[in-house]
């Protein structure tokens, strides 16, 4: 479940219900569910229960890719080349420069986390399909 939840946010999918459309419709998804069909009430109480939790991990994977380069790029792809770092002072930082990143990235989960549960909320009682 983590996983789909991780992929989603990734994607800017904050509501349950396009979660488990997705997981019936995209390969992506598909695969990280092994073809299983998670209810949308089933995501809802998990990142209800999980909040806390998902939100630690997905900062530390921002904070991650960041290090790598990987956000605010136009487009990355992982392939297993090695590619030529640059070590110059403008691309290095201090642990101050960290936590101020870290402080970023958790108001940013925060804020996608409230507003998934926000979705989820308004969409309660509608149906999508």
């Amino acid at each position: 479940m983590l996983k789909i939840v991780l992929a989603a946010y990734a994607r800017g999918m904050i509501s349950s219900r396009d979660i488990a459309f997705a997981c019936e419709q995209n390969v992506v998804f598909m695969a990280l569910s092994a073809r299983s069909v998670p209810h949308f009430t089933t995501i809802a109480q998990f990142i209800r229960e999980m909040g806390p939790v998902i939100k630690g991990l997905f900062v530390d994977v921002l904070l991650y890719c960041d290090e790598l380069g990987l956000i605010g790029r136009e487009m990355f792809a992982i392939d297993g080349c090695k590619i030529s770092s640059n070590a110059s002072k403008e691309w290095s930082g201090t642990k101050e420069d960290f936590e101020k990143k870290k402080a970023k990235f958790s108001k940013l989960v925060e804020t996608l986390v409230a507003k998934h549960k926000e979705v989820d909320a308004e969409n309660r009682f509608s149906r999508r399909r």
